[in-house]
């Protein structure tokens, strides 16, 4: 396991057990981390999506008129 891999297994582990003995406490956590325990979900749209998106919006306005 590299280093990084292994500080972040490590840090997130901490974490787990700073939460289980301190239920509704605000625990600080490093973005990479976070990052690594699944915080932060990817929701925008692509390029290619938001182009093909723009496409439908002309096409149903053309046909509204």
């Amino acid at each position: 396991m590299d280093e990084n891999k292994k500080y972040l297994t490590e840090q997130a582990k901490q974490i787990d057990v700073d939460a289980t003995e301190n239920p509704g406490a605000a625990i600080e956590v490093d973005p990479d981390v976070a990052e690594y325990m699944g915080a932060f979900e990817e929701t925008a749209l692509s390029a290619e999506d938001a182009e093909d998106a723009s496409f439908d919006l002309a096409e149903e306005q053309s046909e509204n008129r």
